[in-house]
């Protein structure tokens, strides 16, 4: 399944949802749409997984760049309700424990 991308807000927050799987070729394609998204203003910004299939290293490798550049400016990136093979990979790897990883728009909304 190919990688889609869209953008749009989650409550309020620039947001990206990506569709299908990630692989090395899609991660340049992922960067850019995520520097577009991440020059808003918002504290937050959100890449909405909930229908991501799976990811390689090179996609979490743009997340984790893009969560690095948020930290320094003071803003959070959230990855929002991530499919069961993509949790596994960011529990396995620990990322959940440095990247918000929000399961509900409710806890979205206060988080």
């Amino acid at each position: 399944m190919t990688m889609k991308l869209k953008r749009q807000t989650l409550n309020h927050i620039p947001t990206v949802k990506i569709s299908g799987s990630v692989s090395g070729k899609d991660a340049m394609v992922l960067s850019d749409e995520l520097r577009a998204v991440c020059e808003s203003d918002s504290s937050r910004v959100v890449v909405d997984l909930s229908e991501t299939v799976n990811m390689d290293s090179s996609a979490m490798g743009v997340i984790i760049y893009w969560w690095k550049n948020l930290k320094q400016q003071s803003r959070r990136l959230v990855l929002f309700n991530p499919r069961c093979a993509v949790l596994e990979m960011l529990e396995t790897t620990n990322l959940d424990k440095l990247i918000s990883v929000i399961d509900s728009a409710e806890k979205l909304s206060t988080g």
